[in-house]
């Protein structure tokens, strides 16, 4: 039995009705655009509603997260996990939430006491230490040592200045390395890794900033499925865990080369199109697109493109789907919306692999024809329609390009609102979305420039990298003298003359290069 079904029996032995898993895609819930926890489906019923379930509840959910997703690729981060909770609406509280926490983990998972600590809040002047919870913690073996009064940042749900239901936690940690477990503990070590967290919601805070206890008490629990696999199964790189080994294993096969060497790309190209494959599954529909939803999905799947082809995998081939159709198998026994929903699932990463700009569409004797061009300008700005939420919301316009396909681009782009900078728009956090285009282009190179109504200083942003000394603009006959510092020619007017001649188009400038010497030989 593994410990999802394991989780679900225990809670289910204790009066549990165990609830389906929410959709990834919030249904009634436009703040957030991914149900990122267990107990974000239940607020309404944590909050005071009727659950149809009754009053204890357990589950696994699935959840997505994208606030770090430039952080997957170490041996911790996830972008899909699965989150196993129980909850307590108005039923009973902390006696029983924490002596049952306990007991899965110790008794039916088989952790050692010795290997576990926990943490309580310690109260504040408004609010006394939570004392009831460590008192519990030591009844059940527990020593004081091992247990920690941490203040509101970490053992209090939610923010404390906000107003509602809300209450301390307490966090159940575990000793993860091989060295001797610490005779105390210590919450700043990282080798103390938590694994469970339970949330009792006991007051109101009101409006006037005092807390009043509430009649009706909740709990709120949660444990990561992927965290607490990879602890039981004594490895400190969640990949390793069995959860991702089918997964790494396909991936091994479809590249020819080994995990180990190669781990960051392994853990992107994993993570990444399992989220995909969850997110193009639910009910709400998602497609790849610009914006909200698809936006994510757009860069989950691009980015594992990207991570391919530096293991040397065919990105031309079905590997994608090859990789999904593995994870569907490993899950569709918990979710049976990705056998319901596999076709989609295949046809939306079939259909962002690749790109292709409609020239023209017309009639012909023989039916429609329809031109299209991988090479034509209009592609490089359609990517980046695609890819940039700016230029579609048209806060950043798109002034030119010029284009020499395969090889090099220029775009000059502006922005209509002066808080956005709209060359780092177009680059995105850490260069991800105009490396997502370059990737599309197969490496060709992009230079993005600020477009400037001054013709001189435009044309001095489109000799970029150049560095430009002076430009001189004659409006009449749209022509301009550039001078540049003497080892700065080659570079203005590229290899081959490729720089200056495409600075040429996207200015619609005629342009003369001289270098600074050459410029005061002639004035002599």
């Amino acid at each position: 039995m593994n410990i999802r079904d394991k989780y679900i029996e225990f809670f289910v032995s204790k009066g549990h009705k165990q609830i389906p898993s929410a959709p990834v895609v919030p249904e009634n819930d436009p703040s957030v655009l991914f149900n990122t926890a267990g107990m974000q489906p239940l607020v309404p019923y944590l909050m005071g509603e009727s659950h149809p379930y009754g009053t204890r509840l357990c589950d696994y959910q699935k959840c997505i997260r994208t606030n770090d997703l430039d952080e997957v690729g170490d041996v911790t981060h996830h972008t899909f996990f699965e989150m196993l909770g129980n909850w307590s609406l108005g039923d009973y509280f902390k006696k029983e939430s924490i002596t049952w926490s306990f007991e899965l983990l110790t008794k039916h998972l088989n952790i050692p006491v010795e290997k576990l600590s926990v943490t309580v809040f310690k109260g504040n002047d408004i609010v006394p230490a939570d004392n009831e919870s460590a008192d519990l913690w030591k009844s059940l073996g527990i020593s004081e040592n091992k247990i920690a009064f941490l203040g509101e940042d970490d053992n209090w749900w939610p923010n404390m200045e906000l107003t509602g239901p809300c209450g301390p936690d307490t966090e159940i940690f575990y000793w993860r390395s091989d060295e001797e477990v610490p005779s105390k503990f210590d919450p700043e070590n990282d080798n103390w890794v938590e694994i469970w967290n339970n949330v009792f919601m006991q007051y109101n805070h009101k409006p006037d900033g005092t807390f009043e206890p509430l009649k009706k008490k909740n709990v709120d629990t949660g444990m990561g499925l992927e965290r607490i696999t990879a602890v039981l199964e004594g490895v400190n790189d969640n990949y390793e865990s069995s959860i991702w080994k089918g997964t790494i294993k396909k991936i091994e096969e479809i590249s020819g080369k080994s995990y180990y060497g190669n781990e960051k790309a392994f853990r992107i190209i994993a993570d990444h199109i399992k989220a995909a494959v969850f997110i193009s599954s639910d009910p709400a529909g998602i497609k790849p697109s610009n914006t909200d939803q698809g936006y994510i999905l757009r860069r989950l799947i691009r980015r594992a493109i990207r991570y391919a082809k530096m293991i040397d995998i065919d990105i031309n081939s079905n590997w994608e789907s090859e990789i999904a159709k593995n994870i569907i198998d490993e899950y569709k026994k918990y979710y049976s919306e990705l056998s319901t929903n596999e076709n989609v699932v295949m046809e939306v990463l079939k259909n962002e692999k690749i790109k292709l700009y409609v020239v023209e569409v017309k009639n012909t004797p023989k039916g429609a024809q329809i031109i299209v061009s991988r090479t034509h300008p209009g592609l490089v700005k359609r990517l980046f329609e695609l890819e940039v939420p700016e230029i579609y919301e048209g806060v950043v316009e798109i002034k030119s390009i010029s284009r020499e396909a395969g090889s090099r681009s220029k775009i000059a782009v502006v922005s209509h609102d002066e808080n956005v900078d709209p060359m780092g728009a177009c680059v995105g956090p850490k260069g991800a979305r105009v490396q997502n285009i370059v990737d599309e282009l197969k490496g060709e190179k992009i230079d993005i420039i600020k477009w400037s109504k001054d013709p001189a200083e435009f044309l001095a942003s489109a000799l970029s990298p150049a560095k430009v000394l002076s430009v001189t603009v004659d409006e009449e006959t749209k022509s301009a003298k550039v001078i540049v510092d003497d080892n700065q020619l080659s570079l203005a007017i590229g290899k081959e003359g490729q720089n200056v001649r495409l600075a040429a188009k996207l200015t619609n400038w005629k342009i003369d290069i001289k270098s600074k010497s050459q410029a005061e030989a002639l004035e002599n």
